[in-house]
């Protein structure tokens, strides 16, 4: 997070340094980006950098947890929709989300998070709805909205046509749709390294056949 010696500057010079760091993970992979590069970009003095940061994992993170707002509030918005049914709200994000990574104007940063980083690392950001169970205590900020988005979509799903039992398995369940949907998308980055030219109609049915193989299983009934 930000210092508050950050905050305090100007908004014109606060979005200034933001897209300059933006544009550094946008060019390279988060392990390669250059604090070098963030204050030329910035025109600011290396040292203001750390007044303003504690280090490039910092405002990374920061522009990340700004980054998917609108995705959050787009999956519980298509969650209460379809009346807690996961199932067809992961259809739909999918449907959301896969232009927003390959078309919006952060399309080079979301291709760098999801490409460079480990499933782990990239959940944290992307996968609001698996955080774990924490006290209210442990929980601020953006994280404190995550638990309660959790919280609500806990209560609010559907049990009606799902074989579970409790929140744990929930989770389980969650987790694999997430990873389903986080490896969908790596499919495509990584069909387009190897020259192919991008489908997106052809990535969202395959990533519908895999929902209805996780729904309805592979193995037909005898």
């Amino acid at each position: 997070m930000p210092s508050l010696t950050f905050f305090r500057l100007e908004e014109e010079k606060q979005q200034k340094i933001i897209a300059a760091c933006e544009k550094e993970f946008s060019d390279v992979p988060i392990h390669q980006a250059s604090i070098a590069n963030i204050v030329k970009y910035a025109g600011i003095p290396r040292g203001s950098f750390y007044q303003y940061f504690e280090d490039k994992d910092d405002v990374f993170y920061y522009i990340c947890d700004n980054l998917v707002k609108e995705p959050e509030t787009t999956f519980m918005a298509l969650f209460k929709e379809n009346k807690g049914n996961l199932f067809l709200t992961m259809q739909e994000f999918f449907d959301y989300f896969i232009h927003l990574v390959l078309k919006s104007k952060h399309a080079k940063l979301l291709k760098n998070i999801f490409m460079y980083m480990d499933y782990k690392r990239s959940s944290e950001i992307f996968d609001e709805l698996g955080v774990e169970k924490r006290t209210q205590k442990q929980i601020m900020g953006r994280k404190k909205q995550r638990y309660h988005q959790y919280e609500e979509l806990v209560k609010n799903v559907d049990y009606s046509y799902l074989k579970i039992s409790d929140v744990k398995e929930l989770k389980v369940l969650l987790r694999l749709l997430f990873y389903t949907m986080h490896a969908s998308i790596n499919e495509i980055y990584r069909s387009e390294q190897m020259g192919k030219k991008i489908n997106i109609e052809k990535a969202k049915a395959e990533f519908n056949m895999k929902l209805d193989w996780i729904a309805y299983g592979v193995i037909e009934d005898k």
